[in-house]
């Protein structure tokens, strides 16, 4: 009889006492867990439906996965360690190992981390954020702000400061020597700071900066912690396709659409239309290009609403500007999208002609609808 998905944990612990601070954790966060430990280990194990989390030993010693009902690519795989050498990395990646953590990664960092894993969609791998929880020097202005650096992607950062760092500044992160070979900065536009509370209760900033426009040597760095290759980082990714835009992935595995609705957004920006207002060019289940907010950065995250009929209710959901798509275009990427927003979207679709990619990313219609 095939194993029922319903069973299947969704988060599997293997270790030897090592993990109580991420069991700890995960139940806070709600996760269906299922923890062995020692002689409960056998020689097969249930197959977690979204994450398997391991010692090193265990990681080493890795018994069989069970057959698994569920459909889909299987559990990440993180491994806790407390040693980082090449040929270790290199043995785990050919294990299918995709995040190595550090066990000296902060609390709070480590809550993050399980939590975007917990709560990642089929793209999880290609559109992780990285939290790293090292500390940082934020130069602005020729002054050095200590600061906690929290989050790391191809396109943007997140820090954490006692002090507030100027929305109209440009900042400069600089990575010591214990996240990168030499001491590098990474510079770009603050895109927002907001005002919250630490783990503590004490208040906080936080403040997002965007890296799209990296000199070559910085963009090199950022690349080489991203995909696993720098020694010594917190938590480092071992296997998915990191070198790879999210976009012209999301492009690949998603159909794209003609879309000319209107789109609004729903909070105050800086953009040069009056009313917020622009229009759709094409949409996916993980995208939308739209004319009208040539203003906003890539790294911007906000609320958009996307118009069908004149008569309907638009389509409301989380989203983040990925590129500049063209002189008056920007690019964005949808946040995770609940079942009645992934239903809106399609509905959206439904009707419209459908685009394919040529090398250049240029779109061409494959299929037309014509009006009588």
């Amino acid at each position: 009889m095939a194993p029922s998905p319903t069973l299947e944990p969704s988060v599997l612990l293997l270790d030897d006492g090592e993990l109580t601070s991420i069991h700890t954790i995960l139940k806070r966060l709600g996760a269906d867990i299922e923890r062995l430990q020692g002689r409960r280990i056998g020689a097969s194990v249930p197959r977690p439906r979204d994450l398997l989390v391991t010692s090193i030993h265990r990681t080493l010693e890795m018994p069989s996965l069970e057959p698994s009902a569920a459909e889909g690519e299987g559990p990440i795989w993180v491994c806790v360690h407390d040693q980082d050498f090449l040929v270790l990395r290199e043995r785990l990646r050919q294990l299918g190992v995709h995040y190595l953590v550090h066990n000296a990664l902060d609390r709070e960092s480590l809550r993050l981390f399980l939590l975007q894993l917990l709560h990642a969609g089929p793209e999880r791998r290609m559109r992780f954020r990285l939290s790293l929880g090292v500390e940082v020097n934020v130069i602005v202005d020729g002054n050095p702000k200590p600061a906690r650096l929290v989050e790391l992607s191809e396109h943007a950062c997140r820090v954490l400061s006692t002090s507030e760092i100027d929305t109209a500044a440009i900042a400069q992160i600089v990575l010591s020597e214990t996240i990168a070979d030499e001491s590098v900065e990474l510079s770009g536009p603050v895109i927002r700071t907001t005002l919250c509370e630490s783990r503590s209760g004490a208040p906080v900033h936080s403040t997002v900066v965007s890296l799209t426009n990296l000199e070559p040597e910085a963009r090199a760095v950022l690349q080489k912690i991203l995909t696993g290759q720098q020694m010594g980082t917190r938590v480092s990714p071992l296997a998915g396709d990191f070198g790879e835009s999210e976009t012209d992935t999301e492009r690949r595995r998603h159909a794209r659409y003609i879309y000319k609705g209107r789109v609004e957004l729903l909070e105050l920006c800086d953009t040069r239309t009056d009313d917020g207002v622009g229009f759709g060019h094409d949409l996916s289940l993980t995208g939308i290009r739209v004319a009208g907010f040539p203003e906003l950065e890539p790294g911007v995250e906000l609320t958009l609403a996307l118009y069908g009929g004149s008569r309907e209710e638009p389509v409301v959901l989380r989203a983040t500007v990925v590129r500049k798509a063209g002189p008056e275009e920007v690019a964005f990427r949808f946040g995770r999208l609940s079942d009645s927003q992934r239903k809106g979207v399609e509905k959206l679709t439904v009707g419209l002609p459908s685009l394919a990619s040529l090398k250049n990313n240029q779109p061409v219609v494959i299929t037309k609808i014509i009006d009588e």
